[in-house]
């Protein structure tokens, strides 16, 4: 006896199987993506990296060192014990953590200094979200480029960044505390990412399009009616604010601390704008009162060049990175 099944029912049989099977792959392929996601972001990361640091973050020698920070991206507390940092090549510029435990959304700051120890001589240490922990570490970070390898207790590595070349107080940092997008902006040492910005000289042009004031403006005296011209516009704050560095109780900050960002604007004998820039100034310590202030300019690139290119004295001297 010979039983025909109809050929309808044969095919009905095929695609039900066939979508059982294809909804088995598919609940696979979504375990497999999560197990995936949670591997790469549920641990430690290399969160902000600074490799040209201006004056964000000193270290016990009293000098603005490269740092490194990481953050607990996880959902549980994670130990940093026999963990390894390596800066450049994987087995030079080597850290090893001791017992340092990261609380969810937790973060350490590892600042650059030479002479450093190369592992963590403390016992268990607990960092919570609201903690300022910092350790200081012999890694540097290459100011043309780097890269960083974060290796568990495995030997494994968990996490690694490529670092671009950076200028003065830029940071390569996660967009967010954790998240996958890396970009350019100012440094946020042990605070949120998310409260960084663009570096405020990225939208712009290298130097003003125009002259902050034009030279009907300025009150100059008549001696100086065939004087060239040098006009300097600072923001009133970075004078008088309350970090403002005319005021004498601020008259204690020294070096890049003591630095304001200016537009200077230059005026031939002529009266002609032969020149516009910004700068970066300091009151000179050869002040000795707060009536008659002298004061410094320096050129670097983020105010747009680390030289300046004007002939200031008429004696062809160009390219000095500072004006007294």
């Amino acid at each position: 006896m010979i039983l025909e099944i109809p050929m309808k029912f044969k095919i009905s049989t095929y695609i039900k199987e066939l979508f059982l099977f294809l909804l088995l792959v598919a609940a696979t392929l979504l375990v497999l993506i999560a197990t995936h996601k949670a591997s790469h972001t549920r641990t430690i990361v290399i969160n902000e990296v600074c490799s040209n640091d201006f004056s964000l973050v000193e270290n016990s020698a009293g000098k603005y060192a490269d740092y490194i920070e990481l953050y607990n991206a996880g959902d549980t507390t994670i130990s940093l014990l026999n963990w390894t940092l390596h800066t450049g090549k994987k087995d030079s510029g080597t850290y090893t953590f001791g017992d340092i435990r990261l609380l969810p959304q937790a973060r350490v700051l590892l600042i650059h200094r030479d002479d450093a120890a190369s592992d963590t001589d403390t016992s268990s240490i607990t960092v919570s979200p609201k903690d300022s922990f910092s350790l200081e570490i012999p890694c540097s970070v290459a100011k043309d480029g780097d890269t960083l390898y974060l290796r568990n207790s495995s030997d494994k590595t968990t996490d690694y960044v490529t670092v671009p070349a950076l200028t003065y107080n830029t940071v390569y940092a996660r967009e967010t505390d954790g998240a996958d997008t890396w970009k350019i902006l100012t440094g946020t040492p042990c605070t949120d990412n998310a409260s960084a910005s663009a570096p405020f000289w990225a939208d712009r042009d290298d130097a003003p399009a125009e002259p902050a004031y034009p030279l009907t403006d300025l009150s100059l005296p008549a001696e100086a009616a065939d004087a060239a011209v040098l006009s300097i516009s600072i923001p009133e704050d970075s004078l008088y604010g309350d970090d403002g560095i005319f005021l004498s109780e601020n008259r204690t900050l020294s070096g890049r601390t003591a630095e304001r960002e200016c537009q200077v604007d230059y005026f031939s004998p002529d009266r002609s704008n032969e020149s516009s820039f910004y700068s970066g100034l300091r009151v000179s310590k050869r002040s000795n009162n707060l009536q008659c202030l002298d004061f410094n300019l320096y050129a670097r690139n983020i105010y747009g060049s680390d030289t300046f290119s004007t002939d200031f004295f008429g004696n062809g001297i160009v390219g000095d990175n500072t004006l007294t």
